[in-house]
């Protein structure tokens, strides 16, 4: 059992003085937010499997760099009430319809040395009070978003920027066109506390939503149930006893299944769980349900110490499970020139695999960290490709971190972030971190290059204000929605492919 160090390192954040300035964005998302339609939405089913998406930090202990996640939730949200009542979910709602908008944004030449860069725009939804717009005294942090019953569902939650305050709120918002969003009233119910949803997901048992619920310093591992996505219950566990966060769930016809760090958990029902895994030297990054059952990306992490010193040693994994019970690790392959990897994010269609993390250009380091890609049909046989170190001019060292993998239909796309780690000690010799969002896409199932150029702003860490990056997203015909946190306020971005 480990301490979560969510609340500690937020603390000693907030108190650096050495922040760079985060560029604005509100330019930028009013600019085109009056040519963005809204989006028809009907009902289309959706793998429950988003990442928690968090910005990261690294504290330099004893010459060896460990990354933690850098999340915050602390208070109560500004409610509007919806204008519509939302139907009983369903298991498996009917494939969509959907018309998405056109996209504004025109992509130039390449200017770095990716391969061809992917024939995508996008364009965000314009600011609103529902999304923190005009809120300068709380941050409002989205994580996720899936469709269901002709809705986008988003989650995550809503703290206070003054430390004086105490306690936060879990957040739930809806939106029928994908433009307009609404945050649902939610006090005198269970999310009503200082708690945080990473993922959702729905069938038989309704809206269930997993994530943390803080007591002072520290959280543990938390379920939600809903009919109407206003009213939710708490699910009572032993089972959610440990330190730590629920992170991501997928809902199949052999049960439920939700991992974090390195712990799963499994239910029939979504209220009766039972605790089936606790490896501390695995890391469970996200879960799909299969008709095999359920498969699950990540990676292991062991201390190593080289002719140079100690290191990290972290192979990429696909862990898979026919019931949820037992778990099968498929040691994922490397490249010659890689120096370790990590599995982040899966996407499975049929008897096609698809794997997207990123992998270490250097041994002694946590840093340098690129995208990755691995692919199969059989789970033996596997094409395995990468993009080469470049250079993102605004950060020094970047790693790259696939949050959220969708299939498109036109071809996968991967939505998450650069980032810059921040190291040293807490106080002011602390460096902090940056983060540009980023997106990746492999047109027609070929090759991979990264979306030029970075249309979506840069933030930086600023005591748990903004994600910098895109933390979740799911394809709508052929079409990408994804949300992120920036500059404390939700915003929701639409990408498609423009040949």
């Amino acid at each position: 059992m480990t301490v979560d160090l969510d609340r500690q390192l937020r603390d000693y954040a907030s108190h650096v003085t050495e922040v760079s300035p985060a560029v604005e964005i509100e330019a930028l998302l009013t600019e085109t937010a009056d040519a963005l339609p809204p989006l028809a939405l009907r009902s289309r089913p959706r793998r429950a499997a988003a990442l928690v998406a968090a910005a990261f930090i690294v504290v330099v202990i004893g010459g060896l760099a460990l990354g933690y996640r850098f999340l915050v939730s602390d208070i109560e949200p500004v409610v509007t009430q919806p204008s519509s009542t939302l139907p009983t979910p369903t298991t498996a709602p009917p494939a969509p319809e959907t018309t998405l908008p056109g996209a504004s944004t025109t992509v130039p030449a390449p200017t770095t040395t990716l391969a061809a860069v992917p024939p995508m725009t996008w364009k965000p939804a314009p600011p609103q009070a529902a999304l923190g717009a005009g809120d300068d005294q709380r941050a409002y942090m989205m994580h996720t978003v899936i469709s269901s019953e002709g809705r986008l569902i988003a989650a995550g939650s809503i703290y206070s920027t003054d430390e004086s305050s105490d306690g936060g709120t879990a957040a739930i918002w809806m939106s029928e066109n994908g433009v307009d969003w609404e945050l649902m009233p939610i006090e005198g119910s269970d999310l009503d506390v200082d708690a945080a949803i990473y993922d959702l997901a729905v069938g038989d048992f309704g809206y269930l939503a997993v994530g943390e619920v803080f007591d002072g310093l520290v959280g543990r591992p938390a379920v939600w149930i809903s009919s109407d996505l206003v009213s939710w219950t708490q699910v009572q566990s032993e089972a959610f006893q440990e330190l730590g966060a629920m992170q991501d769930v997928a809902a199949g016809e052999r049960g439920i299944v939700t991992v974090g760090s390195g712990s799963v958990w499994l239910s029939e029902d979504g209220w009766t769980w039972q605790h089936v895994l606790d490896s501390p030297s695995r890391f469970f990054a996200d879960v799909v349900a299969t008709n095999r059952g359920f498969a699950a990306a990540g990676w292991r992490e062991e201390s190593v110490t080289g002719d140079a010193g100690p290191y990290l040693d972290i192979t990429p994994h696909l862990f898979v499970s026919e019931d949820g019970w037992e778990w099968e690790n498929i040691e994922l392959p490397q490249d010659a020139s890689w120096f370790g990897a990590q599995a982040q994010s899966i996407v499975i269609e049929g008897d096609d695999i698809l794997v997207a993390g990123n992998y270490r250009s250097r041994r002694y380091t946590y840093f340098d960290m690129h995208p990755a890609f691995w692919a199969s049909d059989d789970r033996v046989n596997w094409d395995v490709r990468h993009l080469a170190p470049t250079n993102v001019p605004e950060l020094r060292d970047e790693s790259a971190d696939l949050i959220e993998l969708v299939a498109t239909g036109r071809g996968p796309v991967a939505v998450g972030r650069w980032l810059q780690y921040g190291v040293g000690p807490p106080g002011p010799q602390f460096q902090p971190g940056k983060a540009i969002p980023a997106v990746w896409g492999a047109p027609g199932n070929q090759n991979w290059a990264e979306v030029i150029p970075r249309v979506f702003g840069i933030e930086t860490f600023d005591g748990g204000r903004t994600t910098a990056g895109f933390d979740g997203a799911v394809a709508i015909d052929g079409k990408v929605v994804a949300v992120a946190t920036q500059e404390g306020r939700a915003t929701v971005w639409i990408g498609e492919w423009t040949d």
